[in-house]
């Protein structure tokens, strides 16, 4: 195990130790080696974060002890924000999902129709407060347009005069911004559509292969305005 372990720090052989690992995992379960098969899914999903190690620690971990070693398991250091947002909405735990994606946004995007479904109002604040938090200091039309498009799914979450409301103040704090004033202008024209959240799903992709910070919720308008 130590020398495991030495491998494993070393960059350019830690693809071994891994490996290696997957062999002593398939023995165990060969096996039926309940505490090994747990010893090796925990070292190999903390390195690789694939759903196949997370669910073989699900099925050998008794149930009346999931619950305390989830939290040790996630309570790891070397654990990303976006591999603990992930385990918590594999299980459901959607309060805990909010908290880390509203605190980090940039984890927000898988999760994004969940959020709207099961919190509007604090998903609509947050559009709210991205929104002028990209206009602040930034004037390129894909961030005037992105800014709109939270400002639209305000709209759609119920909120959409607080969503008209932020339009117009930005269109006073910056009218020679052509493009962006286009982008608010079809924000305040907009009527609002009926909500639907047919397609939610659980996340069932490795949380390794989430784009972390790579969403874009967006509605990508076609347009000729140019800044001025």
């Amino acid at each position: 195990e130590e020398g495991l372990a030495q491998v494993a720090n070393d960059p350019h052989r830690r693809g071994i130790a891994m490996d290696y690992r997957e062999l002593l995992l398939a023995i165990a379960r060969q096996r039926n080696d309940r505490g090994q098969i747990i010893k090796q899914a925990r070292s190999l999903w903390l390195s690789r974060g694939a759903v196949e190690h997370y669910d073989l620690m699900v099925a050998a971990v008794p149930p009346d002890e999931w619950a305390t070693f989830r939290t040790r398991l996630l309570s790891e250091p070397r654990l990303s924000p976006a591999m603990v947002a992930w385990a918590y909405a594999r299980e459901g735990m959607w309060p805990q999902v909010r908290d880390i994606v509203f605190a980090s946004p940039g984890f927000f995007a898988p999760y994004q129709l969940e959020m709207e479904a099961r919190y509007p109002d604090e998903t609509a604040k947050l559009y709210e407060r991205l929104a002028r938090k990209m206009l602040k200091d930034v004037s390129n039309r894909p961030t005037y347009q992105e800014a709109a498009g939270f400002l639209a799914r305000m709209q759609e979450l119920g909120h959409g005069d607080a969503g008209k409301a932020v339009a117009r103040a930005l269109i006073e704090q910056h009218p020679p911004r052509r493009a962006l004033i286009g982008g608010l202008r079809r924000v305040l024209s907009r009527r609002r559509p009926p909500v639907s959240y047919t397609h939610l799903t659980l996340p069932t992709s490795d949380p390794a292969s989430i784009p972390v910070g790579a969403g874009s919720f967006k509605k990508k308008n076609k347009t000729n305005d140019t800044d001025s």
